[in-house]
């Protein structure tokens, strides 16, 4: 009876994760709501990494702007799932950890990473690792330098084979870690919730606000909500799926990745469930609100563009019209150059 009740609450940790990736198309909706439509995927020139420091500021702005221009019904939505899913925190994550150390999904006992190199970088010394079980993979699909990695793919395939949009895609993706990373982080800080590996009290304590030392020399103690992990992980994903419409995959594959992602991060402790609904809110908006206004950059470019390549034709005329002064009649031309 135990096995059964740990599959029941494994399998409801895995559908209310990909449900909250799913739900997404609900807030874009609302985001559509208070912003343009996109235009059809395309971009006039290449991009470059200087295009998404010089754009942070406009873009973070907008991101703000969107969160707050969002109705009740997103709110709702948000503190609906989470508030739901407090009481049931401790419940979903033990029959999740049940379930997958039985399972041999996760081993407690065995390193989730392996050593593949050392590094020495100015000052900085440190290990290159990989993960090395299939709950390594799986959590490190919300690390920010996974994102980076491909980040990094799209930036080697867009300038190796002339493909626009895939260096967009790169730097989109750069552009909404910045966003996204203080986001999370500012939230994290003033609820000061326990994960739970650090939890004194069943669904883990809110301390509120632990002070900046407090919280960076314990952070386990205090960050668990909201998880930056999936914020990361579906702001990514939502830069690919919004430049690759056509492509009917990419949005499956992104509900695996995100549900996978969050199976794992409630074993390894990391996280409760009420710590995701936020976070896809967080990441979407980041993820879509980039795209967008890189979007909008590239159709002024486009017309700045049509305009300097249109023929020159010098002085136009506008025409005659009539002219009276100092009781006589006339006709006086008009040109505009």
């Amino acid at each position: 009876m135990r096995h059964f009740v740990s599959k029941i609450l494994c399998l409801s940790n895995v559908l209310i994760s990909t449900l909250l990736f799913r739900s997404a198309p609900l807030i874009a909706d609302q985001v559509h709501a208070v912003t343009p439509a996109l235009e059809p995927v395309s971009y006039l020139k290449k991009a470059s990494l200087w295009e998404t420091f010089k754009n942070f500021p406009d873009d973070y702005y907008s991101f703000l702007k969107n969160v707050t221009d969002y109705d009740a019904s997103t709110y709702l939505w948000v503190g609906g799932t989470t508030l739901a899913l407090l009481p049931f925190d401790q419940r979903i994550t033990d029959g999740s950890k049940d379930f997958a150390t039985r399972n041999r999904i996760m081993d407690p006992k065995r390193p989730e990473y392996r050593s593949v190199a050392k590094y020495s970088l100015l000052s900085t010394r440190g290990v290159l690792e990989i993960p090395r079980t299939f709950q390594g993979w799986t959590w490190y699909f919300g690390d920010g330098m996974f994102s980076l990695e491909v980040a990094g793919l799209f930036a080697a395939y867009g300038w190796g084979l002339d493909d626009n949009r895939a260096t967009h895609v790169s730097t989109q993706i750069v552009e909404s870690l910045v966003i996204t990373g203080p986001s999370v982080l500012a939230i994290k800080v003033m609820t000061g919730r326990e994960s739970p590996k650090k939890s004194t009290t069943l669904g883990g304590r809110w301390y509120g606000y632990p002070g900046i030392l407090p919280y960076s020399r314990d952070q386990s103690r205090y960050y668990s909500f909201p998880s930056g992990h999936t914020a990361t992980a579906v702001s990514t994903l939502t830069v690919i799926t919004e430049n690759y419409l056509e492509d009917c995959w990419v949005a499956p594959l992104g509900d695996v990745m995100v549900g996978l992602l969050m199976f794992s991060l409630v074993n390894v402790g990391s996280h409760w469930p009420s710590d995701f609904p936020l976070a896809v809110l967080i990441g979407y908006t980041s993820g879509h609100t980039v795209v967008q206004n890189d979007r909008a950059r590239d159709k002024a470019l486009r017309q700045q563009d049509a305009g300097l390549n249109a023929p020159s034709v010098g002085f136009a005329w506008r025409g005659f019209t009539p002219a009276y002064s100092d009781n006589k009649m006339g006709l006086q031309s008009e040109w505009t150059f």
